[in-house]
């Protein structure tokens, strides 16, 4: 249930994920796949789906809630992002804690941009 307190966390998340985001370059798949677990986290669900490709909401809690169950596997925050498989269009990007495999990112690229595809 989404309580007032939790609303106001939220939409002052988003201001600043939006700001952030406009600030830096996503590029690189790397880079999509930090902001990607970075909005997670944040629960910042309008950024998660500014980087996802073509999932529908209910998919796109569904991988929220697969990165949250990575994550919690590492007590450390600072992850490590490195790309892997990379072919053409597509690529997985594995996620590392303290060199620990915490969940891999698949990414596409859509037009010019790479978007998450799914997470395993």
């Amino acid at each position: 249930m989404i309580t007032f307190k939790n609303f106001i966390f939220f939409l002052i998340l988003v201001i600043m994920v939006n700001f952030l985001i406009g600030c830096s370059s996503l590029s690189g798949p790397e880079s999509v796949a930090k902001s990607f677990v970075t909005s997670v986290l944040d629960r910042d669900l309008n950024s998660v789906k500014k980087v996802t490709a073509n999932l529908k909401d209910y998919e796109v809690q569904l991988v929220a809630g697969m990165v949250v169950m990575a994550a919690e596997k590492s007590k450390d925050r600072n992850f490590t992002y490195t790309s892997r498989n990379q072919s053409g269009s597509e690529t997985t990007i594995e996620v590392l804690s303290g060199g620990s495999h915490i969940m891999n990112i698949r990414l596409a690229k859509v037009g010019d941009a790479w978007k998450v595809t799914g997470v395993q």
